[in-house]
């Protein structure tokens, strides 16, 4: 099956937290149309929605009158995973962006968030060396970091590392 290559809107409804994380009641992500009109692949990283990455494709519901299509389910996980990163001192990002580039990560930044990137792992990057990366710059109070989505490749790689 050979997928069509247009592009849609897919809308997540996010729930915050007691903090009021994330600071967004929704979220939409670039996605691809697959042969199967009720399934799209994510084609970007999600900023705040958690439990999906690029490429992950997921069952949508029918457009909206605005064209959106709202998110209802994982269908496939692409082995992608999410980690977001708030930067405590922004004077930092291009060193930390500059290092995710060395390991093979790319990200997306916001206007709207200056301090908040979304990093891509590729399904092939051993995540324990970066997860242990993050760790070590979290404890230096370089930025803090979230797990949005860990494929089951990272987490099992992780896994056998952290034992």
């Amino acid at each position: 099956m050979m997928p069509v290559s247009d592009r849609v809107k897919v809308l997540f409804h996010l729930d915050r937290d007691g903090d009021g994380w994330p600071p967004v009641g929704a979220e939409s992500v670039w996605g691809e149309l697959t042969e199967d009109p009720h399934v799209v692949r994510l084609a970007n990283v999600p900023f705040f929605v958690r439990g999906v990455a690029w490429g992950d494709e997921v069952r949508i519901r029918q457009a909206d009158a605005d064209g959106l299509r709202e998110y209802e389910s994982l269908v496939r996980e692409s082995g992608h995973s999410t980690v977001r990163i708030v930067f405590h001192d922004e004077a930092r990002a291009a060193e930390v962006c500059a290092r995710l580039a060395d390991l093979g990560c790319d990200w997306e930044g916001v206007s709207a968030f200056p301090n908040l990137i979304a990093v891509n792992i590729p399904p092939e990057l051993p995540y324990g060396g970066l997860r242990a990366w993050l760790d070590e710059n979290r404890a230096a109070g370089l930025f803090d970091f979230e797990e949005g989505c860990i494929s089951d490749r990272h987490r099992a790689a992780w896994q056998q590392v952290s034992q």
